[in-house]
């Protein structure tokens, strides 16, 4: 038995293999029986001289000849029996049945049937179906038992021999299990003697060239080898001991290098200190601080000393929490900074901000802060960096820019007015002429006792009156140094409180004013006068450089209208000679003029008016012939005109 399991298991497995095949083979003995017995039965059933004779009678007689010996024969035939004859269409014509069975295959044959009979029984047959000319078929055939138990006997079989090969595959996988299990137990022993010391034993080899013979032959080999080793020790400890020796200088050279390279490490973190400290005080003296923020749990990460005094934070304190911070932000500015963060956040790029901070004494400072995104090395965003600089003293300087440019402006709007005083004159002298000539025929009408002659040229003095009132109230307004202030304006009503300004100067020049003002511009944010110098000075300009055209009319167009970028759209457009080519941008120059008598500050100080109210204003050339000066507004709220 040991020899046994001493087999490989490639042999068992191939002796199982044999024997599976030797059972499948005996499957086949009752398969032939079968056949022979099925196809005897085929013969037995169905007798050929019958079919044969009814198929004579179809080919001497025809059909209804078939059909009359059919159903005479029928009332004889035994209740096992069956014949049917049906035409093309599978229509009965004869017979014991009622019908054509629908089970019968359309092909010619014999076949083993089951079909089904009057009262919803059914009867297993072996039949014939032969196919005559013109399409009519035939069915002759007898109930068949036997084929049952042939088929019953065919599935026995089946079941007996696949039982069989099952049986064997459990035995043999047994068998197989031992065999490779007494190979393994025979390595086991050998491994706990080699533990306990015992390096004369070796491994039994198996037959054949396996795994587990490679195996044992590899164990046998590392056991040799081991022996030899051990003769190899004593060698191996002497060298090992010279190797601890070497280890122990190079220990000692190792220490005398960890000291040399601490001295230069003091040496780069004093250098590293020295410019920490001159980047704090560069961050001092720039008014600039740097910070970073970990943007997955909102807390501020790092923050420098001049980051620290900016803010009013004290660094003994620690870094205060993120809400702290943001209760600095001015309240007005808080929820622009936060839209603006979460932005950034969400987007995964960097900001700009300007906003205010009030510190705890109740101080403000303007700040503007930059942000930039840091990324893992797999894409994330994990931190943002950047820096925030104190730019009050720079806003304070802007502003005290802006009160100097609202003093320049103010001069030219009076320097504008003294050129228009013949026009505003003559504006002035109109209505003043005719309070006099009305007064004059008031004085007849009292002469005359006329009193409501009297009374209407009363009224018309004192309309009269009130017109030359309205226009030197223009003009004091206009001209008044008054700081600039902010309301809610109609734009439309603006434009046509300038024309009315530069009526009598329209006429003079000849020039044909026209205006297309949209009824549905919102009311705009900003400075009316200031809006108005700017709408005179295009106005202006417009004029003038229409007078030296003789040979072409002089129109002047000024519009008002809403834009396709929620702005209010002023242009004003000329018919005069037009741009040069080469300095359109340079008209907004300060001091660049066209104009003999100009002084180069008009445009200049519009354009400045315009930005300071969030606009644009620029110039390009008319479709036609002339100019276009334009500019935009933005909306605001949008409140209704």
């Amino acid at each position: 038995m040991i020899r046994f399991f001493r087999l490989s298991p490639s042999r068992l497995a191939l002796a199982y293999v044999v024997l599976s095949v030797l059972m499948l083979a005996l499957f086949a003995i009752p398969l032939w029986y079968a056949w022979r017995a099925n196809l005897s039965t085929f013969r037995a059933y169905v007798q050929g001289e019958d079919l044969q004779r009814l198929v004579e009678a179809f080919h001497s007689e025809g059909a209804q000849g078939l059909t009359t010996a059919m159903e005479s024969q029928a009332r004889s035939l035994p209740r096992d029996e069956i014949i049917v004859f049906a035409d093309a269409s599978k229509l009965r014509l004869a017979g014991n049945l009622t019908a054509w069975p629908a089970e019968v295959p359309d092909a010619p044959g014999t076949y083993g049937l089951v079909i089904g009979l009057r009262g919803g029984s059914t009867m297993r047959v072996v039949a014939s179906h032969v196919t005559l000319p013109g399409g009519y078929h035939l069915l002759m055939g007898r109930e068949s038992v036997r084929f049952e138990s042939l088929v019953d006997r065919f599935w026995y079989g089946l079941a007996g021999a696949m039982g069989l090969v099952l049986v064997l595959g459990a035995a043999f996988g047994w068998m197989i299990r031992r065999a490779l299990l007494f190979e393994v137990h025979e390595i086991s022993r050998t491994a706990l003697a080699i533990v306990e010391g015992d390096l004369s034993r070796r491994v039994a080899t198996p037959s054949g060239s396996g795994e587990l013979h490679t195996l044992a032959q590899t164990v046998n080999g590392m056991l040799e080898q081991l022996a030899r080793q051990n003769a190899q020790l004593e060698g191996e400890i002497a060298v090992r001991r010279q190797t601890e020796r070497a280890l122990h200088r190079a220990h000692d050279d190792l220490e005398g290098l960890v000291t040399e390279r601490t001295a230069e490490l003091a040496r780069a973190n004093e250098s590293l200190h020295r410019t920490e400290t001159y980047l704090a005080e560069g961050q001092r003296l720039s008014h600039t601080g740097s910070w970073a923020f970990n943007v997955a749990t909102r807390q501020i990460v790092h923050w420098s000393l001049e980051h620290f005094r900016i803010f009013g934070f004290d660094p003994e304190h620690g870094m205060p929490s993120f809400e702290t911070f943001r209760q600095r932000i001015h309240p007005d500015d808080r929820a622009k900074a936060a839209e603006i963060l979460e932005r950034a956040v969400s987007e995964r790029t960097g900001y700009e901000l300007d906003c205010r901070i009030v510190l705890p004494d109740g101080a403000m400072k303007y700040i503007h802060a930059i942000g930039h995104p840091v990324f893992n090395a797999s894409g994330d965003l994990v931190e943002a960096v950047g820096t925030v600089m104190d730019v009050t003293e720079r806003k304070q300087a802007e502003d005290a820019l802006y009160h100097a440019q609202a003093e320049l402006a103010h001069v030219t709007r009076v320097a504008m007015l003294g050129e228009m005083s013949a026009s505003i004159a003559h504006e002035i002298n109109q209505p003043l002429t005719a309070v006099v000539n009305n007064a004059s025929a008031c004085l007849r009408w009292l002469a005359a006792q006329n009193l409501e002659e009297v009374r209407e040229s009363a009224a018309r003095i004192i309309a009269d009156g009130h017109r030359a009132g309205e226009i030197i109230g223009r003009i004091r307004a206009f001209v008044n140094k008054t700081p600039s202030r902010k309301d809610w304006v109609d734009i439309n009503e603006t434009i046509r409180e300038v024309i009315a300004l530069v009526r009598s100067e329209v006429y003079e020049n000849r020039v044909s004013l026209q205006t297309q003002l949209s009824d549905d511009v919102p009311r705009i944010l900003g400075d009316r006068i200031q809006l108005q110098q700017v709408i005179l000075n295009l106005i202006i300009n417009a004029i003038d450089a229409m007078n030296g055209i003789s040979d072409a009319p002089r129109e002047l167009l000024v519009g008002c209208a809403k834009d396709d970028s929620e702005s209010v759209l002023v242009a004003v457009r000329d018919s005069g000679p037009g741009l040069d080519p080469g300095s359109p941008d340079r008209l907004f120059q300060a001091f660049y003029t066209t104009k003999p008598q100009g002084m180069g500050l008009g445009l200049a100080i519009s354009r400045s008016i315009v930005e300071a109210h969030g606009g644009r204003l620029w110039a390009t050339a008319n479709e036609s012939r002339g100019a276009v000066f334009q500019f935009t507004l933005p909306m605001g709220d949008g409140r209704a005109s």
